[in-house]
């Protein structure tokens, strides 16, 4: 009996030991001037070359060994199967080398292009939230087709997901 219940509360403990708040420290709070300093950085990258307006680049961010990945993996597979535009996988160093700042990973930043080369923030944060990330909680969809009207850039950092926490 008392086996059972350590091995019950290890394993609570452990399946929501990388659960909380995405940005717990609100490092992104009043974080506003994101779409003029990096995202005309990716202009750049090799993937995003002939781009046309109003296409997407999907920037996954990822950090090795965190278990989070496998559940962001299925909304990459799942989710963005359909969309229009580049998808580009970073590691947090390459991220902070285009001065886009992390919180937590797994995360995406969704980037649209506008006019004349210049690319603008949507969203950044995790895939979905809950102790799972699950597809059926994500926000993504309504992000990525445009049914959410958003007057600016969406730093999601409030929301709590499965997240492995980055160090400054």
């Amino acid at each position: 009996m008392l086996w059972v219940a350590a091995s019950s509360v290890y394993l609570y403990v452990w399946g929501f030991s990388d659960y909380g708040y995405f940005d717990q420290h609100n490092n992104w709070l009043g974080f506003t001037n994101v779409t003029t300093q990096h995202a005309a950085l990716l202009v750049h990258l090799e993937q995003v070359k002939g781009m046309k307006a109003g296409q997407r680049v999907l920037v996954h961010i990822r950090q090795p060994g965190c278990r989070c990945n496998t559940y962001a993996d299925r909304h990459t597979q799942d989710l963005f199967a359909g969309i229009e535009g580049a998808q580009i996988t970073l590691t947090v160093d390459q991220a902070k080398a285009l001065q886009i700042p992390i919180p937590a990973t797994p995360m995406v930043a969704v980037f649209v292009l506008a006019d004349h080369e210049q690319f603008e923030l949507v969203y950044a944060g995790p895939y979905a939230s809950g102790p799972f990330c699950a597809a059926d909680d994500s926000f993504l969809p309504a992000v990525l087709d445009g049914s959410i009207d958003m007057s600016g850039p969406w730093f999601n950092g409030g929301v709590k997901a499965c997240r492995c926490l980055v160090t400054s």
